[in-house]
């Protein structure tokens, strides 16, 4: 399964320092895909035939974004959730955002005396962002994500896996890659998923933002809400076979 993906990332290890075609966060991954000649896009499908290429730089967080998935409870979920727990922009304090990551094992502070944690309903089949007073009195439980929903994003694209790791450096402005080293890994099972939630192997990142400047300064700019795993981890969730 992995023979060509292998052959042409050695390929691409061996040329060394490579420039960006990118700037944006994810650069390292969208110059990997161009180099291999996959096509970029945001459907849910794997990225080479049957493969999801995931990149990772070196010394940086210990989190691998597995997929994107907005709430399925509500219609406009993200938008109360903006409105009710989010808190003023660095920059432009009249405007709230809501850059948040939550697991299941902990209690993070959101403000307001508010603290939000996950919880993993096995009875209701699925993933509950709850909000708590300081006393760890429940204040909402309305925002959640579906077993159903969950299943469907891991096998439409993350049965197979290819990690690959990276160095980044900048010369003269520009942005350049080296491609390291890789991983294989196959999924082992959607029963595996939801014990790394309970773990808090993987957390539940919100990107919600704002527009800044223009016609739409102070507009939600969501960047989408992300499953992510720890790295230390990720043989929780697949099994690592020899490439």
């Amino acid at each position: 399964m992995f023979e060509n993906i292998i052959i042409k990332t050695n390929q691409i290890i061996r040329k060394g320092w490579l420039k960006s075609i990118y700037n944006g966060s994810g650069g390292m991954g969208i110059t990997l895909e161009k180099l291999l000649d996959v096509e970029t896009n945001t459907l849910e499908i794997p990225d080479f035939n049957e493969i999801e290429i995931k990149t990772k730089k070196i010394n940086t967080n210990g989190y691998i974004s597995l997929f994107s998935a907005t709430p399925d409870s509500f219609l406009f979920e993200i938008r109360r959730i903006h409105q009710y727990y989010g808190y003023p922009d660095r920059i432009n304090k009249n405007f709230k955002v809501f850059n948040m990551s939550f697991t299941a094992n902990d209690k993070v502070y959101i403000g307001k005396n508010l603290y939000g944690t996950l919880k993993i309903d096995n009875t209701e089949h699925k993933v509950v962002l709850v909000i708590l007073d300081k006393h760890g009195n429940i204040i909402d439980s309305n925002c959640s994500w579906s077993f159903e929903l969950l299943a469907q994003k891991i096998n439409r694209k993350l049965k197979t896996l290819f990690l690959v790791h990276g160095q980044q450096k900048v010369l003269d402005n520009q942005i350049y890659f080296k491609y390291l080293d890789y991983s294989c890994y196959v999924i082992k099972g959607f029963n595996h998923f939801i014990n790394c939630l309970e773990n808090g192997y993987i957390r539940v990142s919100f990107k919600i933002g704002l527009i800044r400047s223009g016609p739409k300064t102070g507009q939600i700019c969501n960047h989408g809400t992300s499953f992510d795993i720890k790295e230390s981890q990720i043989e929780a969730l697949y099994n690592k076979i020899r490439c």
